[in-house]
């Protein structure tokens, strides 16, 4: 019985590794996909020792989300809770032994074919 049991779960743990690769609707974003960053008309940010936080209070900026238009304003105490929020979570982590964050990329570099480049950093830098 036991042996019958381990065949199921062994079935079972095959057809869900194997059934989104076979129709391409995996939660894991492939690497052809198009990343861009917002350029805000009035872009605004708060710094902490990790991480930048980019965002607008201007009203004029918007993105077309899922067939509506949303406002991306928003308000810097909001931005610095964000900010909080993410440098609380990255020492959680570190603690429990999370590999660090990559650094910043140097866009001193203008060798494309370099791996350190800004190019290969995401977004449109």
């Amino acid at each position: 019985m036991k042996k019958e049991n381990s065949n199921i779960l062994i079935f079972i743990l095959l057809v869900q590794l194997l059934l989104p690769i076979s129709h391409s609707d995996s939660c894991v974003a492939g690497f052809d996909r198009d990343i861009e960053r917002n350029q805000f008309t009035f872009p605004e940010f708060v710094q902490g020792e990790n991480f930048i936080v980019h965002f607008t209070s201007s009203d004029v900026d918007s993105q077309f989300v899922n067939g509506q238009w949303l406002n991306l304003q928003c308000n810097e105490g909001y931005a610095q809770s964000v900010l909080e929020h993410a440098e609380s979570a990255l020492s959680v982590f570190l603690e429990d032994g999370w590999e660090d964050v990559p650094p910043d990329c140097d866009e001193s570099i203008q060798d494309l074919n370099s791996p350190n480049h800004c190019i290969n950093y995401g977004g449109n830098s």
